[in-house]
């Protein structure tokens, strides 16, 4: 079974991009969010930004905990490891995560999330298609 996602536009100073973006249920304390993540083929991790986020999770940051996540904002921010429970149409599902000291938006890495779905870049559609193994 597949699941298709339109692509989302973002002006940038040389044009316009394509921004293949999926919103994703995540599980808090509260019941479920959806957050859209961008789907970052180039990203290890999925991240999130502490800020609002770390909040609705009532996560507390550790510092025996803390790593350096690479490759973010030119260098490298501080992260702090979290798993989240997620919901993507019929599939729930866990995913390592990192709330990242950064204003970067919700990132959707490889880990995990790979390993679960075959993703597609569908170009001439413009839309991104997942299938479950």
């Amino acid at each position: 079974m597949s699941i298709s996602f339109p692509y989302e536009k973002k002006i940038i100073e040389e044009g316009e991009l394509i921004d293949p973006r999926i919103p994703l249920q995540i599980k808090t304390p509260v019941g479920f969010l959806t957050i859209k993540f961008l789907l970052d083929s180039g990203a290890d991790v999925t991240t999130l930004p502490f800020s609002p986020y770390a909040e609705l999770f009532n996560f507390k940051r550790s510092q025996k905990e803390k790593v350096t996540i690479g490759g973010i904002e030119g260098g490298g921010v501080n992260g702090y490891p979290f798993s989240l429970t997620v919901r993507l149409a019929k599939h729930e599902f866990s995913l390592r995560c990192y709330f990242i000291e950064s204003r970067s938006d919700p990132l959707l890495g490889r880990l995990d999330f790979w390993n679960i779905f075959s993703i597609g870049f569908d170009n001439k559609n413009l839309k991104t298609v997942l299938t479950r193994f």
